[in-house]
């Protein structure tokens, strides 16, 4: 349509098929990019479900940290009766000596009283 004239030519018509062609070209363009984006921001978010599944299948339940707790703790137990056991054989180690010092002593005493 010309200025001033309100009759539509095929002169206009051509013009406006052009007219919507671009349009959508462009709306085209505007929806490919956008989908574009969005897949980027879906392998992104694909990536973070993956770590978060390796992540998962590493991670120990509730039943093996107990089960490791109470191994721990048994450890803990063997590990105090073997301390104990090492402090009474330096005991029973000591109580040797003294009854040997008391021996060579006695006997020392012995000999002194005789003479010897």
């Amino acid at each position: 349509m010309t200025k001033g004239n309100d009759q539509f030519t095929h002169k206009d018509g051509v013009s406006l098929k052009e007219h919507f062609n671009q349009r959508f070209l462009d709306i085209q363009r505007a929806v490919d990019k956008a989908e574009q984006t969005i897949n980027t921001r879906l392998e992104g978010m694909n990536e973070f479900r993956e770590t978060i599944k390796d992540q998962q299948a590493t991670m120990g339940t509730k039943a093996d940290i107990e089960q490791l707790g109470n191994r721990i703790n048994k450890l803990e137990a063997l590990s105090d009766i073997a301390s104990g056991k090492a402090d009474q054989e330096s005991v029973n180690r000591a109580n040797l000596m003294s009854i040997i010092a008391l021996g060579i002593g006695i006997i020392t005493f012995i000999l002194r009283i005789f003479g010897i």
